[in-house]
């Protein structure tokens, strides 16, 4: 059967400029709301493309756009992509400060995609021009200023043109512009919405992603976009101050579909145990999780907890992807496990079924969408037979042609068609499971260890953050040897013991070291994703010493 070319979001603009019944939402502190619809929001974007116009930016040129609030940066995306630009959404400041090593990498990220202009909120734009100088530098309010001139007519764009650089800010080394194009955009977009979610036009989204993110940007911002979603966003930092936001968003205002990472999941259920409220979530249908490895037990805990409030067997559905593939490239309707057996995945590396005491239990990732594929390789890029575990490599027309004036990288992660993506997995029955990244993996005695596989245990116990737990290894006389970093909810008297207690116990693991730091300390990604091989850098060069050693003369005695 012959699958017809989706539509681009370019040649979607005028149906979206027609389109007066639905639209934003935008969820602000206090509970006040503010309402727009899709042919406003092309009404603000028509604006912006006039101000990109007289300040001379063209179809082809590069323009970063910094992700503030929704209701500025959307209209600001949709300008670029009228105009023809290149688009290259970059993440706001961290919460928790560290703006030496965000300007660090906003310097690193203007090197690489030699930008022409960039949008960023006016609060930032000391530390923008210090961080870009020379790079032209416009605010949101200005942008969003009638220019009292006709609107410059749009850009003509051919599906192969690239919408938007998605940067990875990676674990180490200069950050990779991932090339979306409009094709890309247009299949990975109804893969998403048509196969995956089986949107319907009455279908509402709630969303509190960052907006730079591929998951954010693309599954909540612009393929409900190409598909005239009813969305209502919240911005990150509320949902990190105070995660019950999130579903009392979701119960205020029916929302039918949301995704979040599964460190999300972990953290809005401890939250909410703490500190409930009034909910319903009996309107939801698909409430995806993916963006990161997926802990059966941190699904089983949510499902627990929010059954009661109305959510509904069979609501929760694993995805996988990356930014490479645009964002998904596989979907669970429905989220199921398998048990495997521990020693053979460790030592045979074989995914073999087994329900004994002490099995390794993973979270289905759905099969690959319609049009694309999932394979296993070995080191040597041979196809594996199925249960054979090794190197996931994806294809298909979601699939990016490379990072952006990197042949070197492009090469070595693009081969024969196939996406090589640097995480370890198996097919089983036709669906993926993950297992971890190729290169985080541990090896002691033998052994093949997953290093979230150590982190979730640790997240299990009382007063360790979640998501704030970095396992790797450090070279030893005869063999690696594992060392656990953790952020801690104050002062746990006997944590460091209890976590060698209890990975002796359940994984066979003797700890080389442990230090328990403080809120914010483990690197992250600008995504929220524990940064392995640089917390390992840091360990090693000395870093958490002084920490640990202060930590460790306050513990109460």
């Amino acid at each position: 059967m012959k699958h017809t070319e989706p539509t681009p979001l370019y040649a979607l603009l005028d149906a979206i400029e027609r389109c007066e019944e639905r639209g934003h939402t935008y969820l602000a502190s206090g509970g006040v709301s503010r309402q727009r619809s899709y042919a406003e929001l092309m009404a603000t974007a028509l604006t912006v493309h006039g101000q990109l116009n007289a300040r001379g930016l063209r179809a082809g040129q590069r323009l970063a756009v910094i992700a503030a609030d929704a209701s500025s940066f959307i209209p600001t995306f949709v300008a670029g992509v009228r105009a023809g630009l290149v688009l290259v959404p970059l993440a706001p400041p961290p919460l928790g400060g560290r703006q030496q090593s965000y300007a660090a990498l906003l310097r690193q990220i203007a090197g690489v995609a030699e930008l022409h202009a960039i949008v960023a909120p006016e609060s930032l734009h000391t530390l923008v021009a210090e961080a870009m100088p020379g790079v032209p530098l416009l605010g949101y309010d200005e942008l969003h200023t009638p220019t009292g001139q006709p609107t410059p007519a749009p850009a003509e764009l051919t599906p192969d043109d690239t919408c938007f650089l998605q940067f990875t800010s990676g674990s180490t080394g200069t950050p990779k512009g991932v090339i979306v194009s409009y094709r890309n955009l247009a299949a990975n977009t109804r893969a998403i919405m048509e196969h995956g979610l089986q949107i319907t036009p009455r279908d509402v989204g709630v969303s509190w992603l960052p907006l730079h993110h591929d998951m954010g940007l693309i599954g909540k911002v612009l393929a409900p976009l190409a598909h005239r979603t009813e969305m209502v966003y919240l911005s990150t930092s509320a949902f990190i101050k105070n995660p019950n936001l999130w579903l009392d968003a979701i119960s205020r205002h029916g929302g039918t579909i949301s995704f979040a990472p599964n460190f999300a999941f972990a953290y809005v259920a401890k939250h909410y145990l703490r500190r409930p409220v009034p909910l319903h979530l009996g309107s939801l249908r698909v409430l995806g999780c993916g963006a990161e490895p997926i802990n059966p037990e941190v699904l089983a805990e949510f499902s627990r907890c929010f059954a009661p409030l109305g959510l509904r067997d069979g609501v929760i559905a694993p995805s996988y992807g990356m930014a490479e593939a645009t964002l998904a490239v596989s979907f669970s309707r429905r989220w199921h496990t398998l048990a495997i057996d521990r020693h053979a995945c460790e030592a045979q590396r074989r995914a073999l079924p087994c329900e004994a005491a002490g099995a390794l239990r993973l979270v289905s990732c759905g099969p690959a969408f319609p049009e694309h594929a999932i394979t296993v390789l070995d080191a040597q890029g041979q196809h594996l037979d199925a249960e054979a575990i090794g190197e996931i490599a994806v294809r298909g027309p979601s699939v990016s042609r490379g990072y952006f004036r990197n042949p070197e990288a492009s090469a070595g992660n693009f081969v024969d068609g196939w996406l090589r993506t640097g995480d370890l997995g198996f097919l089983h029955g036709g669906e993926v499971y993950i297992c971890g990244r190729v290169k985080d993996l541990i090896i002691v005695n033998g052994r093949n260890v997953c290093p979230q596989d150590v982190e979730w245990l640790v997240e299990t116990l009382p007063g360790v953050r979640s998501g704030a737990v970095a396992a790797f290894a450090v070279p030893g006389a005869a063999t690696e040897q594992v060392v656990v970093l953790l952020e801690a909810r104050g002062q746990e008297r006997g944590l460091e013991e209890r976590i060698r207690e209890r990975l002796a116990e359940e994984m066979g693991l003797t700890l080389h070291d442990v230090r328990v730091l403080p809120s914010g300390r483990i690197p992250k990604t600008t995504s929220g994703k524990v940064q392995r091989a640089k917390a390992r850098g840091e360990y090693l060069a000395g870093s958490y010493d002084v920490e640990h050693a202060e930590a460790s003369a306050e513990e109460p005695a």
